[in-house]
């Protein structure tokens, strides 16, 4: 009997991997949301979460505009 050699099938590591990122990133704002909302100070905010100011900025930012927004 012949036994071919096929190649490895392409995994799907890298691709789940990408998204369990992408899942811990959305999850650390969610809580810095939550942190700034409670109006925890900032250096709180990045020692729980890792966040760097810039970060906590543009997500500050973001919360504004959408509160702007819900008020009109």
């Amino acid at each position: 009997m012949d036994e071919t050699m096929f190649p490895d099938p392409p995994t799907l590591k890298p691709f789940l991997d990408e998204k369990r990122e992408e899942g811990k990133k959305q999850r650390t704002i969610e809580i810095a949301k939550a942190m700034l909302k409670e109006e925890l100070p900032l250096e709180t905010v990045m020692k729980v979460t890792g966040l760097n100011e810039k970060e906590l900025d543009e997500i500050k930012c973001m919360q504004l505009k959408k509160h702007a927004h819900d008020d009109q």
